[in-house]
């Protein structure tokens, strides 16, 4: 459970699933994946999967709305694509 973790560390987690989360190592790739409305990946279970082709040096991205189920988490979003929804509320709660 996210709640486990000190508080500092909770930037770093992933919710991939309604009780998984994953936090990768600090100062690892999984370190600097970001939000994007307009999404390079998507995350099946454990895994990153392109989305579409990925330029070298273009941000690894995925919608982070996608996999969280807390009903009143919300983020604001600045990540620029042209369908940004400027507001991030989950896209299935429990």
């Amino acid at each position: 459970m996210w709640s486990d973790f000190p508080e500092e560390q909770w930037v770093r987690m992933y919710q991939v699933a309604v009780d998984t989360y994953v936090m990768p190592e600090e100062g690892s790739p999984g370190g600097f994946v970001n939000h994007s409305c307009d999404p390079s990946c998507d995350i099946r279970g454990l895994s990153l999967f392109a989305r579409r082709d990925i330029m070298e040096g273009e941000e690894i991205t995925f919608d982070y709305s996608e996999n969280v189920i807390w009903k009143d988490w919300k983020m604001e979003c600045r990540c620029g694509a042209p369908n940004c929804r400027r507001v991030l509320l989950p896209k299935t709660t429990c």
